[in-house]
C-alpha cells in the first residue's frame, strides 16, 4: 500500500509540474496527464486495477452523459435539415478518404473505421471557446449543432463497429431513451431543487444504472450514458444545472482517465501522418459541407478553421474498444496525438486567421469557384419545406412508442432478474408483459381514432370498427404468443380470458370516464 501510494503521489506531482509548463506554453494540460501516466509506467508504478477501472468507467460515463445533456434539441430542430446534410457530407468525405489511405497502407478494417470515427468528431468544448466573440451567433449556433450531431454519428458508427446491427442498436436506444426520460422526469428532476449533492448523487447513480443496462442488452456503455444525458436534456428544464454540478467530479475522474490512457501509449511513426491528414480532411470536409448547404465560399472555409480541433472522445472510444478485446493500437496512438496536436495546431492557425482568409478570398475569386458560389447561394435561398402526410406522422409516433415500450419492458425485466428471486422474477415479467400489452393495445386504438377522424362521417364508423376488429385480433395474437416469449408459466389463452373479463367489467363501471379520456386525448 505504501509503495502504491508513493507511486501514485509521484505520478500526480509529475502531472502537476508538466501541466504548469504546458499552461505557460498555452498547450492543453491533457498532454501532461498522458505523459505522467506514460512515465509512471516506466518508473515501475503499478496502477491498482479495480480503482482505475472504476475511475475510467466514471470518466467515460460522465463525458458521454455531458455530451447528451448539452445537446440543444431545439436548435437542432430549427436548422436540422442543413445540419444533417453537412454532417452527412463531411462524414462521407472523411470515411472515404480514410478508407483509401488505409487500403494503400494495408490497415485492418476495424482500425480504419476507428480512425475514421476519430476524424469526424470535433471537440464541442474547444469549438465553443475558440468561436466565442469571434463568430456571428447564428454561424456559431450552426457549428455547435453540427458538432453535437457529429457526436450522435460517432455513437452510431461505434456501435456498428462492435458488430451490432444498426436496427438492434436503434431499437434498444429507443427503449433506453424511454426509460431515461422516465428516470429524468421522476428522479433526477426532483433532485435538481435539492442542491448540488442531490444532483450529483442522482446523476451518477443513474449513469451507473445505464452502464449496467448497456451491458445487459449489449450496446456500448458510452452510448447508454449519452442516451441518459439526452433524456435529461429533454425532460429536465435545468439540464445545464445538472451538467455544471458534475463538472468538478468529471474533471477529477478525467485526470485519472488520461493518466491511465498514457500507460497504453506506444509512440508510432505510422500514427504521426494521420494527425495532419485527419485535420486537413476534417477542415475540407466541414468547409465543403457548409458551402454546399448554403454558406458562401469564404465564410464556409473560415468556419472550417474553428472545426479542426478534434474531440478527446476518440481516445475514450478507442480505449473502450481495447478494453472490449479489439486490437486497435494504431487507432489508439492516433487518438492520443489528436487530442493535443489538433487543439494546438488549430489555436496557432487562428493567430494567422486574417492572412489565411486572404488566401481563401483569392481562391474564391477564381471564375469557376465564384460562379459555383453564386449558384449554391441562389439554390439555398429557396426554402424547401417537406410536409409529411398526416397518416405517416401518426404511424411514425405509434411505431416509436410501441417499439420503445416493447424493448424497454424487456430491458427492465432483464435488469430486475439480477436482484429478484426466481418467483418474484416470474411475477415481474408477468406484470411487465401485461403492462406492455395493454399499453400497445391502447396505442392501437388511439391510432385508429386519429387516422379515421378526418374520414367522411357516413363512412367513418364502418372503417373505424373494421380497424378496431383487426387491431383486436392482432392484440389477441400478440397476447397469446407473447406469453411464450416472456417465458410465463400461465397458458396464454387463460391469461387472455381473464383480462378480457377484467377489461369488460372495468369498461362498464367506468364507461363515461373512459369515453371522456379518449375524446380529450384525441383533441
Amino acid at each position: 500500500m505504501e509503495n502504491s501510494t508513493a507511486g501514485l503521489t509521484l505520478v500526480l506531482f509529475i502531472a502537476s509540474i508538466l501541466g504548469l509548463l504546458l499552461n505557460r506554453m498555452k498547450l492543453s494540460p491533457v498532454l501532461a496527464y498522458l505523459l505522467a501516466g506514460f512515465l509512471g509506467k516506466y518508473l515501475g508504478f503499478s496502477y491498482p486495477t479495480d480503482l482505475f477501472d472504476f475511475l475510467t468507467l466514471l470518466a467515460t460515463g460522465l463525458v458521454s452523459f455531458e455530451i447528451g445533456a448539452s445537446l440543444d434539441v431545439k436548435n437542432l430542430q430549427s436548422i436540422g435539415r442543413r445540419v444533417t446534410l453537412t454532417v452527412i457530407i463531411e462524414t462521407s468525405i472523411v470515411m472515404a478518404t480514410v478508407f483509401i489511405i488505409s487500403r494503400l497502407l494495408d490497415i485492418s478494417l476495424i482500425q480504419t473505421v476507428m480512425i475514421g470515427i476519430i476524424g469526424i468528431d470535433s471537440s464541442t468544448s474547444i469549438v465553443y471557446k475558440l468561436s466565442e466573440k469571434r463568430i456571428d451567433p447564428k454561424d456559431r449556433s450552426f457549428m455547435l449543432a453540427v458538432s453535437s450531431l457529429e457526436d450522435v454519428m460517432v455513437f452510431v458508427l461505434f456501435a456498428s463497429l462492435l458488430g451490432q446491427s444498426v436496427i438492434y442498436t436503434l431499437f434498444f436506444s429507443m427503449a433506453s431513451l424511454l426509460i431515461g426520460i422516465g428516470l429524468s422526469r421522476y428522479f433526477i428532476r426532483y433532485n435538481v431543487s435539492l442542491g448540488s449533492e442531490a444532483i450529483i448523487l442522482s446523476a451518477i447513480s443513474s449513469i451507473f444504472l445505464f452502464n449496467l443496462i448497456s451491458g445487459l442488452v449489449g450496446i456500448p456503455s458510452s452510448l447508454g450514458s449519452f442516451i441518459l444525458g439526452l433524456s435529461v436534456a429533454s425532460a429536465v428544464r435545468n439540464a445545464e444545472k445538472v451538467v455544471d454540478s458534475l463538472k468538478g467530479i468529471r474533471d477529477f475522474s478525467l485526470i485519472f482517465f488520461f493518466i491511465i490512457a498514457g500507460t497504453f501509449f506506444q509512440f508510432s511513426w505510422d500514427a504521426l501522418p494521420f494527425l495532419i491528414v485527419l485535420m486537413v480532411i476534417k477542415y475540407l470536409a466541414f468547409s465543403f459541407g457548409a458551402w454546399l448547404t448554403g454558406d458562401q465560399f469564404l465564410k464556409a472555409f473560415r468556419l472550417g478553421l474553428y472545426m479542426i480541433s478534434l474531440s478527446e472522445f476518440g481516445l475514450i472510444l478507442s480505449l473502450n474498444a481495447i478494453q472490449l478485446g479489439y486490437s486497435v493500437p494504431l487507432a489508439y496512438d492516433v487518438s492520443t496525438l489528436i487530442i493535443t496536436g489538433s487543439s494546438t495546431i488549430s489555436s496557432i492557425l487562428l493567430l494567422f486567421e486574417k492572412r489565411i482568409l486572404k488566401w481563401i478570398y483569392k481562391i474564391s475569386q477564381i471564375q469557376f469557384i465564384s460562379q459555383l458560389d453564386y449558384i449554391i447561394a441562389s439554390i439555398s435561398k429557396k426554402e424547401v419545406k417537406i410536409k409529411y402526410p398526416y397518416f405517416l406522422l401518426i404511424l411514425t409516433k405509434f411505431s416509436f412508442y410501441s417499439i420503445a415500450l416493447l424493448f424497454s419492458s424487456y430491458v427492465i425485466g432483464t435488469f430486475l432478474e439480477l436482484f429478484l428471486p426466481n418467483y418474484l422474477t416470474i411475477l415481474a415479467r408477468a406484470v411487465l408483459f401485461l403492462f406492455t400489452w395493454i399499453s400497445i393495445t391502447l396505442l392501437w386504438l388511439f391510432v385508429v381514432r386519429r387516422l379515421t377522424q378526418n374520414i367522411e362521417s357516413s363512412l367513418r364508423d364502418m372503417v373505424r370498427w373494421t380497424l378496431y376488429v383487426l387491431s383486436t385480433l392482432l392484440s389477441i395474437d400478440w397476447m397469446v404468443s407473447g406469453v411464450d416469449v416472456y417465458s410465463l408459466p400461465i397458458p396464454g389463452t387463460y391469461l387472455l380470458l381473464f383480462f378480457l373479463v377484467f377489461i369488460a367489467i372495468f369498461s362498464i363501471i367506468f364507461r363515461k370516464r373512459v369515453e371522456g379520456l379518449i375524446e380529450n386525448r384525441i383533441r
